[in-house]
């Protein structure tokens, strides 16, 4: 599936208006508008979920969209198929939903 490259400064929510970032992007080397390219190794985490305990808030974001012939440092960098909307990807909370993005570079786009 093609898509644009996901980055560390994407700006993205969970399904419930929690902010989401990308907290450490697997690589640091290869950057899209000076911002390094999240790989499959990122980490992509979750503050101000709204959800009140119990059931617990969403705290992470698993990406499943990955590039199947770009790679960053060895792994498979992340992809957004559109500039912005619901992304390919779970945020653990309950029930789990996809998360929202807000907005990704649109100059890269990988396959």
């Amino acid at each position: 599936m093609p898509g644009l490259l996901f980055h560390a400064g994407a700006v993205l929510t969970c399904g419930h208006a929690g902010r989401a970032e990308v907290t450490n992007p697997g690589q640091i080397r290869v950057r899209v508008n000076g911002q390094p390219v999240a790989t499959s190794a990122a980490r992509i985490m979750v503050t101000g979920c709204p959800i009140v305990p119990p059931p617990p808030p969403c705290t992470m974001v698993d990406w499943k969209g990955v590039a199947v012939r770009v790679r960053a440092m060895g792994a498979p960098v992340l992809l957004q198929p559109t500039p912005a909307g619901p992304g390919p990807a779970i945020c653990n909370g309950p029930p789990p939903v996809n998360p929202l993005v807000l907005s990704v570079q649109a100059r890269v786009r990988g396959l």
